[in-house]
């Protein structure tokens, strides 16, 4: 689900900045990917919408910028947002075309 660098650089003691960026990741949109949920740390197997919003948080090309404070979280990504094919063991890179912000 992942391949990319992260550099975290904390700003204080309260706040930091968070550069991402890779060939495969996940975008800022939405809910954190499944498996990275905390909740889900012993769940073994994901829920069958797992596999219909698996779109949603993969794309092949990815750049994300954070700013932390605290519990709080505002992300931005620009990505690749073409839908990946059926075939999950390759690439599928292309222009980053879309964008998308968290908080």
């Amino acid at each position: 689900m992942l391949l990319a660098a992260v550099w975290r650089l904390p700003l204080r003691s309260s706040t930091g900045l968070t550069l991402a960026g890779g060939p495969a990741g996940e975008r800022a949109s939405g809910p954190v990917a499944f498996m990275h949920r905390a909740s889900a740390a012993d769940n073994p197997t994901a829920p069958l919408s797992h596999h219909t919003f698996d779109s949603t948080h993969i794309s092949f090309g990815v750049i994300t910028a954070a700013v932390d404070r605290g519990p709080w979280m505002a992300e931005e990504s620009l990505f690749n947002g073409r839908e990946t094919d059926e075939n999950r063991w390759d690439f599928d890179f292309g222009r980053l075309d879309s964008f998308s912000a968290r908080l």
